[in-house]
Protein backbone atom coordinates (compact mmCIF):
# COMPACT_ATOMS: atom_id res chain seq x y z
CA UNK A 1 0.00 0.00 0.00
CA UNK A 2 3.04 2.74 1.21
CA UNK A 3 4.51 1.98 -1.98
CA UNK A 4 1.27 2.55 -3.95
CA UNK A 5 0.31 5.60 -2.45
CA UNK A 6 3.99 6.89 -2.90
CA UNK A 7 4.35 6.60 -6.68
CA UNK A 8 0.29 7.87 -6.78
CA UNK A 9 1.52 10.99 -4.83
CA UNK A 10 4.31 11.38 -7.08
CA UNK A 11 1.96 11.40 -10.22
CA UNK A 12 -0.33 13.51 -8.49
CA UNK A 13 2.02 15.50 -7.70
CA UNK A 14 3.72 16.07 -11.05
CA UNK A 15 -0.03 16.77 -12.12
CA UNK A 16 -0.45 19.71 -9.48
CA UNK A 17 2.56 21.06 -10.51
CA UNK A 18 1.24 21.72 -14.00
CA UNK A 19 -1.69 22.75 -11.77
CA UNK A 20 0.23 25.56 -10.21
CA UNK A 21 2.24 26.54 -13.51
CA UNK A 22 -1.60 27.26 -14.62
CA UNK A 23 -2.43 29.27 -11.79
CA UNK A 24 0.76 31.32 -12.41
CA UNK A 25 -0.27 32.12 -15.51
CA UNK A 26 -3.34 33.23 -14.44
CA UNK A 27 -2.28 35.13 -11.79
CA UNK A 28 -0.15 36.65 -13.44
CA UNK A 29 -2.16 37.80 -16.57
CA UNK A 30 -5.47 38.00 -15.16
CA UNK A 31 -4.86 38.61 -11.46
CA UNK A 32 -7.83 38.83 -9.02
CA UNK A 33 -9.76 40.56 -12.23
CA UNK A 34 -13.29 39.72 -13.82
CA UNK A 35 -11.92 37.71 -16.10
CA UNK A 36 -10.06 35.66 -13.31
CA UNK A 37 -13.63 35.29 -11.86
CA UNK A 38 -15.51 33.93 -14.40
CA UNK A 39 -13.12 31.25 -15.11
CA UNK A 40 -13.31 29.83 -11.62
CA UNK A 41 -17.01 29.90 -12.22
CA UNK A 42 -16.76 28.45 -15.03
CA UNK A 43 -15.18 25.65 -14.14
CA UNK A 44 -17.39 25.17 -10.52
CA UNK A 45 -20.98 25.35 -12.33
CA UNK A 46 -19.97 22.13 -14.58
CA UNK A 47 -18.25 20.79 -11.73
CA UNK A 48 -21.57 21.00 -9.08
CA UNK A 49 -23.88 19.93 -12.05
CA UNK A 50 -22.11 16.63 -12.32
CA UNK A 51 -20.25 16.33 -8.97
CA UNK A 52 -23.73 14.39 -7.96
CA UNK A 53 -23.07 11.38 -10.39
CA UNK A 54 -19.43 11.44 -10.74
CA UNK A 55 -18.66 10.96 -6.73
CA UNK A 56 -21.43 8.93 -6.17
CA UNK A 57 -20.11 6.78 -8.81
CA UNK A 58 -16.82 6.38 -8.00
CA UNK A 59 -17.41 6.00 -4.34
CA UNK A 60 -19.96 3.43 -4.90
CA UNK A 61 -19.14 1.33 -7.66
CA UNK A 62 -15.94 -0.60 -6.40
CA UNK A 63 -18.56 -2.25 -3.59
CA UNK A 64 -21.00 -2.87 -6.06
CA UNK A 65 -18.27 -4.64 -8.69
CA UNK A 66 -16.72 -6.73 -5.81
CA UNK A 67 -20.18 -8.22 -4.36
CA UNK A 68 -21.66 -8.69 -7.66
CA UNK A 69 -18.34 -10.28 -9.23
CA UNK A 70 -18.46 -12.62 -5.19
CA UNK A 71 -22.43 -13.61 -5.49
CA UNK A 72 -22.62 -13.90 -9.64
CA UNK A 73 -19.05 -14.24 -10.96
CA UNK A 74 -16.94 -12.10 -13.00
CA UNK A 75 -18.62 -12.37 -16.39
CA UNK A 76 -21.30 -10.65 -14.24
CA UNK A 77 -19.41 -7.75 -12.93
CA UNK A 78 -17.86 -6.94 -16.36
CA UNK A 79 -21.73 -6.97 -18.17
CA UNK A 80 -22.82 -4.77 -15.06
CA UNK A 81 -19.70 -2.02 -15.54
CA UNK A 82 -20.15 -1.93 -19.47
CA UNK A 83 -24.10 -1.30 -19.22
CA UNK A 84 -23.81 1.04 -16.31
CA UNK A 85 -21.53 3.24 -18.62
CA UNK A 86 -23.81 3.11 -21.22
CA UNK A 87 -26.64 3.91 -18.81
CA UNK A 88 -24.42 7.20 -17.84
CA UNK A 89 -23.86 8.30 -20.88
CA UNK A 90 -27.25 8.62 -21.64
CA UNK A 91 -28.06 10.52 -18.62
CA UNK A 92 -24.57 12.58 -18.78
CA UNK A 93 -25.72 13.98 -22.19
CA UNK A 94 -29.11 15.06 -20.70
CA UNK A 95 -27.58 16.77 -18.07
CA UNK A 96 -25.35 18.56 -20.54
CA UNK A 97 -28.40 19.79 -22.46
CA UNK A 98 -29.78 20.70 -19.20
CA UNK A 99 -27.25 22.97 -18.31
CA UNK A 100 -26.41 24.59 -21.56
CA UNK A 101 -30.05 25.76 -21.79
CA UNK A 102 -30.05 26.76 -18.45
CA UNK A 103 -27.00 28.44 -17.84
CA UNK A 104 -28.17 31.56 -17.00
CA UNK A 105 -29.86 30.92 -13.94
CA UNK A 106 -27.11 28.43 -13.24
CA UNK A 107 -24.41 31.28 -13.26
CA UNK A 108 -26.76 33.48 -11.37
CA UNK A 109 -27.29 30.68 -8.31
CA UNK A 110 -23.71 30.65 -7.94
CA UNK A 111 -22.20 34.24 -8.35
CA UNK A 112 -25.21 36.56 -7.52
CA UNK A 113 -22.53 39.64 -7.28
CA UNK A 114 -21.67 39.35 -10.82
CA UNK A 115 -23.89 41.35 -13.40
CA UNK A 116 -24.04 43.26 -16.39
CA UNK A 117 -20.77 41.48 -19.11
CA UNK A 118 -19.59 39.65 -16.27
CA UNK A 119 -22.39 37.63 -15.82
CA UNK A 120 -22.66 37.37 -20.05
CA UNK A 121 -19.19 36.63 -20.46
CA UNK A 122 -19.58 33.63 -17.34
CA UNK A 123 -22.79 32.75 -18.85
CA UNK A 124 -21.13 32.07 -22.78
CA UNK A 125 -17.92 30.15 -20.44
CA UNK A 126 -20.30 27.88 -18.59
CA UNK A 127 -22.02 26.91 -21.75
CA UNK A 128 -18.71 26.14 -23.74
CA UNK A 129 -17.60 23.78 -20.35
CA UNK A 130 -21.04 21.46 -20.41
CA UNK A 131 -20.21 20.49 -23.63
CA UNK A 132 -17.30 18.48 -22.95
CA UNK A 133 -18.57 17.09 -19.58
CA UNK A 134 -20.36 13.93 -20.60
CA UNK A 135 -17.52 11.89 -20.47
CA UNK A 136 -16.51 12.39 -16.78
CA UNK A 137 -19.17 10.58 -15.03
CA UNK A 138 -18.06 8.06 -17.27
CA UNK A 139 -14.58 8.14 -16.14
CA UNK A 140 -15.62 8.22 -12.81
CA UNK A 141 -16.79 4.44 -13.40
CA UNK A 142 -13.64 3.26 -15.31
CA UNK A 143 -11.20 5.00 -12.56
CA UNK A 144 -12.26 2.55 -9.75
CA UNK A 145 -12.79 0.12 -12.60
CA UNK A 146 -9.04 0.47 -13.28
CA UNK A 147 -8.52 0.81 -9.26
CA UNK A 148 -9.99 -2.54 -8.85
CA UNK A 149 -7.55 -4.04 -11.29
CA UNK A 150 -4.56 -2.50 -9.78
CA UNK A 151 -3.81 0.01 -11.78
CA UNK A 152 -3.74 3.79 -10.20
CA UNK A 153 -1.18 5.60 -11.74
CA UNK A 154 -3.06 6.08 -15.25
CA UNK A 155 -6.35 7.58 -13.53
CA UNK A 156 -4.26 9.66 -11.66
CA UNK A 157 -2.67 11.16 -14.73
CA UNK A 158 -6.16 13.04 -15.86
CA UNK A 159 -5.38 16.11 -14.11
CA UNK A 160 -2.22 16.16 -15.55
CA UNK A 161 -3.16 15.85 -18.71
CA UNK A 162 -5.99 18.57 -17.75
CA UNK A 163 -3.61 21.14 -16.46
CA UNK A 164 -1.14 20.82 -19.60
CA UNK A 165 -3.73 21.92 -22.11
CA UNK A 166 -5.35 24.73 -19.74
CA UNK A 167 -1.56 25.69 -19.33
CA UNK A 168 -1.33 25.94 -23.59
CA UNK A 169 -5.02 27.52 -23.68
CA UNK A 170 -4.45 30.45 -21.22
CA UNK A 171 -1.06 31.41 -23.02
CA UNK A 172 -3.08 31.26 -26.36
CA UNK A 173 -5.93 33.84 -24.55
CA UNK A 174 -3.39 36.48 -24.10
CA UNK A 175 -2.16 37.01 -27.66
CA UNK A 176 -5.88 35.93 -29.32
CA UNK A 177 -9.10 36.09 -27.20
CA UNK A 178 -10.37 35.20 -24.05
CA UNK A 179 -12.48 32.85 -25.04
CA UNK A 180 -9.62 30.72 -25.56
CA UNK A 181 -9.92 30.33 -21.82
CA UNK A 182 -13.64 28.63 -22.58
CA UNK A 183 -12.25 26.64 -25.47
CA UNK A 184 -9.52 25.33 -23.51
CA UNK A 185 -11.61 24.02 -20.38
CA UNK A 186 -13.74 21.99 -23.32
CA UNK A 187 -10.45 20.63 -25.11
CA UNK A 188 -9.45 19.58 -21.72
CA UNK A 189 -11.93 17.91 -20.25
CA UNK A 190 -11.89 15.73 -23.54
CA UNK A 191 -8.59 15.00 -24.00
CA UNK A 192 -8.00 14.06 -20.10
CA UNK A 193 -10.19 10.78 -20.43
CA UNK A 194 -8.05 9.80 -23.53
CA UNK A 195 -5.86 8.43 -20.29
CA UNK A 196 -8.48 6.49 -19.57
CA UNK A 197 -9.21 4.13 -22.71
CA UNK A 198 -5.56 3.52 -22.80
CA UNK A 199 -5.71 2.45 -19.07
CA UNK A 200 -8.66 0.04 -20.31
CA UNK A 201 -6.57 -1.35 -23.34
CA UNK A 202 -4.35 -1.84 -20.57
CA UNK A 203 -5.78 -4.47 -18.40
CA UNK A 204 -8.09 -5.92 -21.25
CA UNK A 205 -11.34 -4.43 -20.85
CA UNK A 206 -13.60 -4.81 -23.33
CA UNK A 207 -16.79 -2.83 -23.68
CA UNK A 208 -20.45 -4.01 -24.59
CA UNK A 209 -22.58 -1.82 -25.86
CA UNK A 210 -25.65 -2.98 -24.59
CA UNK A 211 -28.18 -0.98 -22.16
CA UNK A 212 -30.31 -2.68 -19.61
CA UNK A 213 -32.25 -0.14 -17.55
CA UNK A 214 -34.05 -3.28 -15.79
CA UNK A 215 -30.86 -5.00 -15.01
CA UNK A 216 -31.31 -5.95 -11.45
CA UNK A 217 -27.26 -4.63 -10.66
CA UNK A 218 -28.42 -0.74 -12.01
CA UNK A 219 -31.02 -1.09 -9.36
CA UNK A 220 -28.69 -1.96 -6.87
CA UNK A 221 -26.14 0.87 -7.48
CA UNK A 222 -28.87 3.13 -7.70
CA UNK A 223 -29.90 2.21 -4.00
CA UNK A 224 -25.95 2.40 -2.80
CA UNK A 225 -25.31 5.61 -5.30
CA UNK A 226 -28.46 7.62 -4.26
CA UNK A 227 -27.64 8.73 -0.18
CA UNK A 228 -24.28 9.66 -1.65
CA UNK A 229 -25.82 11.71 -4.51
CA UNK A 230 -27.21 13.31 -1.55
CA UNK A 231 -24.27 13.24 0.30
CA UNK A 232 -22.42 15.25 -2.60
CA UNK A 233 -25.19 17.34 -3.27
CA UNK A 234 -24.76 18.68 0.25
CA UNK A 235 -21.55 19.52 -0.18
CA UNK A 236 -22.37 21.60 -3.61
CA UNK A 237 -24.45 23.45 -1.77
CA UNK A 238 -20.71 24.52 0.57
CA UNK A 239 -19.72 25.38 -2.43
CA UNK A 240 -22.54 27.39 -3.96
CA UNK A 241 -22.87 29.04 -0.58
CA UNK A 242 -18.90 30.42 -0.62
CA UNK A 243 -19.32 31.23 -4.20
CA UNK A 244 -21.88 33.53 -4.15
CA UNK A 245 -20.91 35.03 -0.83
CA UNK A 246 -17.33 35.63 -2.29
CA UNK A 247 -18.80 37.28 -5.91
CA UNK A 248 -20.91 39.73 -3.10
CA UNK A 249 -18.30 40.77 -0.34
CA UNK A 250 -15.38 41.85 -3.01
CA UNK A 251 -15.04 42.16 -6.41
CA UNK A 252 -12.70 39.75 -7.60
CA UNK A 253 -13.45 37.43 -4.38
CA UNK A 254 -14.27 34.12 -6.13
CA UNK A 255 -10.45 34.43 -7.51
CA UNK A 256 -9.07 35.44 -4.25
CA UNK A 257 -10.73 32.64 -2.52
CA UNK A 258 -9.93 30.08 -5.26
CA UNK A 259 -5.99 31.03 -5.19
CA UNK A 260 -5.85 30.14 -1.77
CA UNK A 261 -7.84 27.24 -1.91
CA UNK A 262 -5.65 25.73 -5.07
CA UNK A 263 -2.48 25.90 -2.62
CA UNK A 264 -4.73 24.62 -0.46
CA UNK A 265 -5.77 21.91 -2.41
CA UNK A 266 -1.78 20.88 -2.96
CA UNK A 267 -2.42 19.22 0.45
CA UNK A 268 -5.07 16.83 -1.23
CA UNK A 269 -2.52 15.23 -3.25
CA UNK A 270 -1.50 13.01 -0.53
CA UNK A 271 -5.39 12.53 0.91
CA UNK A 272 -6.63 11.39 -2.35
CA UNK A 273 -3.57 8.52 -3.10
CA UNK A 274 -4.07 7.39 0.23
CA UNK A 275 -7.51 7.04 0.29
CA UNK A 276 -7.51 5.94 -3.24
CA UNK A 277 -5.47 2.37 -1.91
CA UNK A 278 -7.59 2.63 1.41
CA UNK A 279 -10.56 2.56 -0.05
CA UNK A 280 -10.52 -1.04 -1.36
CA UNK A 281 -9.05 -2.53 1.42
CA UNK A 282 -11.05 -1.16 3.50
CA UNK A 283 -14.24 -2.23 1.69
CA UNK A 284 -12.75 -5.63 1.27
CA UNK A 285 -12.91 -6.01 5.01
CA UNK A 286 -15.93 -4.87 5.41
CA UNK A 287 -17.47 -7.07 3.55
CA UNK A 288 -15.73 -9.81 5.18
CA UNK A 289 -17.40 -8.72 8.16
CA UNK A 290 -13.75 -8.17 9.89
CA UNK A 291 -14.32 -5.62 12.26
CA UNK A 292 -11.07 -6.24 13.85
CA UNK A 293 -8.74 -5.26 10.90
CA UNK A 294 -11.27 -2.69 9.47
CA UNK A 295 -10.93 -0.83 12.39
CA UNK A 296 -7.12 -0.74 12.63
CA UNK A 297 -6.87 -0.38 9.04
CA UNK A 298 -9.29 3.13 9.60
CA UNK A 299 -7.20 4.90 12.14
CA UNK A 300 -4.07 3.15 10.14
CA UNK A 301 -4.86 5.16 6.89
CA UNK A 302 -5.82 8.25 8.85
CA UNK A 303 -2.79 8.92 10.47
CA UNK A 304 -0.51 7.72 7.59
CA UNK A 305 -2.18 10.65 6.36
CA UNK A 306 -2.05 13.28 9.47
CA UNK A 307 1.78 12.31 9.08
CA UNK A 308 2.12 14.61 6.02
CA UNK A 309 -0.71 17.14 6.28
CA UNK A 310 -0.33 18.07 10.25
CA UNK A 311 3.03 19.85 8.88
CA UNK A 312 2.06 21.41 5.97
CA UNK A 313 -1.21 22.79 7.66
CA UNK A 314 1.42 24.44 10.22
CA UNK A 315 3.58 25.72 7.52
CA UNK A 316 0.68 27.33 5.46
CA UNK A 317 -0.28 29.06 8.77
CA UNK A 318 3.18 30.47 9.62
CA UNK A 319 4.46 30.76 5.91
CA UNK A 320 1.13 31.74 4.34
CA UNK A 321 2.30 35.25 3.53
CA UNK A 322 5.68 34.39 1.56
CA UNK A 323 4.23 31.09 -0.15
CA UNK A 324 1.71 33.19 -1.81
CA UNK A 325 3.95 35.59 -2.39
CA UNK A 326 6.21 32.99 -4.21
CA UNK A 327 4.05 31.77 -6.27
CA UNK A 328 1.58 34.44 -7.26
CA UNK A 329 3.15 37.82 -6.96
CA UNK A 330 4.04 38.60 -10.36
CA UNK A 331 2.83 40.49 -13.66
CA UNK A 332 -0.80 42.45 -12.66
CA UNK A 333 -0.90 39.91 -8.97
CA UNK A 334 0.18 42.62 -6.71
CA UNK A 335 1.26 42.46 -2.89
CA UNK A 336 -2.60 44.01 -1.96
CA UNK A 337 -3.65 40.88 -3.84
CA UNK A 338 -0.81 38.45 -1.92
CA UNK A 339 -2.26 39.64 1.18
CA UNK A 340 -5.40 39.07 0.71
CA UNK A 341 -5.14 35.55 -0.54
CA UNK A 342 -2.81 34.67 2.29
CA UNK A 343 -4.83 35.65 5.36
CA UNK A 344 -7.68 33.27 3.83
CA UNK A 345 -5.30 30.68 2.65
CA UNK A 346 -4.36 30.73 6.74
CA UNK A 347 -8.12 29.53 7.63
CA UNK A 348 -8.62 27.16 4.64
CA UNK A 349 -5.33 24.82 5.83
CA UNK A 350 -7.76 24.19 9.10
CA UNK A 351 -10.01 22.24 6.97
CA UNK A 352 -7.02 19.95 5.50
CA UNK A 353 -7.93 18.46 9.43
CA UNK A 354 -11.53 17.61 9.35
CA UNK A 355 -11.05 16.46 5.42
CA UNK A 356 -8.43 14.21 6.24
CA UNK A 357 -10.53 12.12 8.97
CA UNK A 358 -13.72 12.45 7.30
CA UNK A 359 -12.78 11.19 3.64
CA UNK A 360 -11.45 7.94 5.33
CA UNK A 361 -14.38 7.63 7.92
CA UNK A 362 -16.93 8.28 5.52
CA UNK A 363 -16.28 5.82 3.19
CA UNK A 364 -15.48 3.54 5.83
CA UNK A 365 -19.75 3.80 6.13
CA UNK A 366 -19.91 3.33 2.21
CA UNK A 367 -18.46 0.14 2.81
CA UNK A 368 -20.72 -0.84 5.11
CA UNK A 369 -23.40 -0.34 3.40
CA UNK A 370 -24.64 2.88 5.63
CA UNK A 371 -24.03 5.48 3.18
CA UNK A 372 -27.25 7.80 4.98
CA UNK A 373 -25.06 8.34 7.94
CA UNK A 374 -22.25 10.49 5.69
CA UNK A 375 -25.32 12.25 4.22
CA UNK A 376 -26.93 13.53 6.82
CA UNK A 377 -23.28 14.62 8.32
CA UNK A 378 -23.11 16.58 5.45
CA UNK A 379 -26.06 18.39 5.97
CA UNK A 380 -24.89 19.29 9.71
CA UNK A 381 -22.06 20.93 7.32
CA UNK A 382 -23.94 22.77 5.54
CA UNK A 383 -26.08 24.10 7.92
CA UNK A 384 -23.23 24.90 10.38
CA UNK A 385 -20.72 26.46 6.92
CA UNK A 386 -23.86 28.78 5.71
CA UNK A 387 -24.78 29.81 9.01
CA UNK A 388 -21.23 30.85 9.77
CA UNK A 389 -20.43 31.93 6.51
CA UNK A 390 -23.06 34.41 6.02
CA UNK A 391 -22.53 35.75 9.56
CA UNK A 392 -18.78 36.10 9.72
CA UNK A 393 -18.58 37.59 5.96
CA UNK A 394 -20.57 40.33 7.37
CA UNK A 395 -17.69 41.29 9.93
CA UNK A 396 -14.39 39.54 8.22
CA UNK A 397 -14.85 39.55 4.84
CA UNK A 398 -13.71 36.43 2.64
CA UNK A 399 -11.74 35.38 5.91
CA UNK A 400 -15.05 34.99 7.69
CA UNK A 401 -15.85 32.78 4.52
CA UNK A 402 -13.00 30.56 4.91
CA UNK A 403 -13.77 30.06 8.82
CA UNK A 404 -17.22 28.99 8.13
CA UNK A 405 -15.29 26.41 6.01
CA UNK A 406 -12.20 25.39 8.33
CA UNK A 407 -15.21 25.13 11.27
CA UNK A 408 -17.58 22.93 9.63
CA UNK A 409 -15.29 20.79 8.26
CA UNK A 410 -13.69 20.09 11.90
CA UNK A 411 -16.75 19.51 13.53
CA UNK A 412 -18.37 17.04 10.77
CA UNK A 413 -14.91 15.06 10.94
CA UNK A 414 -15.42 14.81 14.61
CA UNK A 415 -19.14 13.84 14.74
CA UNK A 416 -18.39 11.33 11.96
CA UNK A 417 -16.20 9.45 13.69
CA UNK A 418 -17.99 9.38 17.02
CA UNK A 419 -21.11 7.61 14.64
CA UNK A 420 -18.44 5.25 13.42
CA UNK A 421 -17.41 4.76 17.15
CA UNK A 422 -21.66 3.31 17.42
CA UNK A 423 -21.82 1.22 14.77
CA UNK A 424 -18.99 -1.07 14.53
CA UNK A 425 -17.72 -0.54 18.45
CA UNK A 426 -15.17 0.92 20.44
CA UNK A 427 -12.48 2.40 18.58
CA UNK A 428 -8.97 2.67 19.73
CA UNK A 429 -8.75 6.32 19.77
CA UNK A 430 -6.65 6.89 22.92
CA UNK A 431 -3.63 5.19 21.20
CA UNK A 432 -4.60 7.36 18.22
CA UNK A 433 -4.89 10.73 19.50
CA UNK A 434 -1.37 9.79 21.51
CA UNK A 435 -0.13 9.51 18.18
CA UNK A 436 -1.45 12.87 17.02
CA UNK A 437 -0.16 14.61 20.01
CA UNK A 438 3.43 13.80 18.92
CA UNK A 439 2.82 14.32 15.25
CA UNK A 440 1.44 17.75 16.18
CA UNK A 441 4.33 18.23 18.97
CA UNK A 442 6.86 17.04 16.25
CA UNK A 443 5.08 19.54 13.83
CA UNK A 444 5.26 22.49 15.80
CA UNK A 445 8.60 21.94 17.00
CA UNK A 446 9.44 22.22 13.22
CA UNK A 447 7.58 24.96 12.37
CA UNK A 448 8.98 27.37 15.12
CA UNK A 449 12.83 26.51 14.50
CA UNK A 450 12.16 26.78 10.65
CA UNK A 451 10.39 30.56 11.36
CA UNK A 452 13.49 31.31 13.18
CA UNK A 453 15.75 29.72 9.94
CA UNK A 454 13.78 31.70 7.67
CA UNK A 455 14.08 34.98 10.20
CA UNK A 456 17.60 34.89 9.72
CA UNK A 457 18.57 33.60 6.62
CA UNK A 458 16.10 36.33 5.51
CA UNK A 459 18.16 39.22 6.56
CA UNK A 460 20.96 38.63 3.80
CA UNK A 461 18.98 36.52 1.12
CA UNK A 462 15.46 37.25 -0.77
CA UNK A 463 12.56 35.76 0.04
CA UNK A 464 12.40 32.64 -2.72
CA UNK A 465 16.09 31.01 -1.35
CA UNK A 466 15.56 32.03 1.76
CA UNK A 467 12.23 29.86 2.05
CA UNK A 468 13.50 27.07 0.14
CA UNK A 469 16.44 26.14 2.67
CA UNK A 470 13.48 26.34 5.25
CA UNK A 471 11.38 23.77 3.10
CA UNK A 472 14.88 21.44 3.13
CA UNK A 473 15.50 22.01 6.77
CA UNK A 474 12.26 21.49 7.98
CA UNK A 475 11.15 18.43 6.03
CA UNK A 476 14.40 16.70 7.08
CA UNK A 477 14.01 17.73 10.87
CA UNK A 478 10.42 16.47 10.34
CA UNK A 479 10.69 13.17 8.88
CA UNK A 480 13.83 12.66 10.89
CA UNK A 481 11.68 12.99 14.15
CA UNK A 482 9.21 10.78 12.81
CA UNK A 483 11.33 8.15 12.32
CA UNK A 484 12.87 8.41 15.45
CA UNK A 485 9.37 8.36 17.46
CA UNK A 486 8.69 5.26 14.64
CA UNK A 487 5.41 6.83 14.40
CA UNK A 488 2.97 4.38 11.94
CA UNK A 489 6.20 1.93 11.51
CA UNK A 490 7.78 4.18 9.90
CA UNK A 491 10.95 2.56 10.75
CA UNK A 492 10.14 -0.51 8.74
CA UNK A 493 9.22 1.35 5.70
CA UNK A 494 12.88 2.91 6.13
CA UNK A 495 14.64 -0.50 6.48
CA UNK A 496 12.36 -2.18 3.49
CA UNK A 497 13.56 0.88 1.29
CA UNK A 498 17.37 0.72 2.34
CA UNK A 499 16.73 -3.84 1.69
CA UNK A 500 15.76 -2.93 -2.26
CA UNK A 501 18.32 -0.05 -2.96
CA UNK A 502 20.91 -2.86 -1.18
CA UNK A 503 19.80 -5.53 -3.77
CA UNK A 504 19.95 -3.35 -6.43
Amino acid sequence: MKYTALILMLTSVISRIFGFIREILMSNYYGTSQIADVVVIALAVPTVIFAFLFSSLNTSFIPAYNNIKINSGSNEAERFTSNLSNVVMVISIALCLLGILFAEPLVFAMASGFSGEKFEITVNFVRIAFIGCTFNSIAAIFSGYLNIKGSYVLPSLRLGVQNVILIIFTLLSVRTNVYMLAIGILVSTIFQNIVIVLGLKKVGYRHRYTIDIGDKNIKYIIILALPMMLGVAVDQINMFVDKTLASRVIDGGVSILNYADRINALVYIVVTSIVTVAYPAISKYAIEKNDIELKKSVFKYIQIILIFCMPVIAAFIVFAEPIVEIIYERGVFSHSDTLKVAACLMVYSLTIFGVSIREIVSRTFYSLGDSRTPVKNGMIMVIVNSGLSIILSKYLGLVGIAYGTAISSILGSFILTYLLRKKIGKLNIKNFAKNTMIIAGISTLMIALSKLLYNWTKMSLDTEKSFFITVVFGMTIYFALIILFNISNSRSLVYKIIGKIGKK
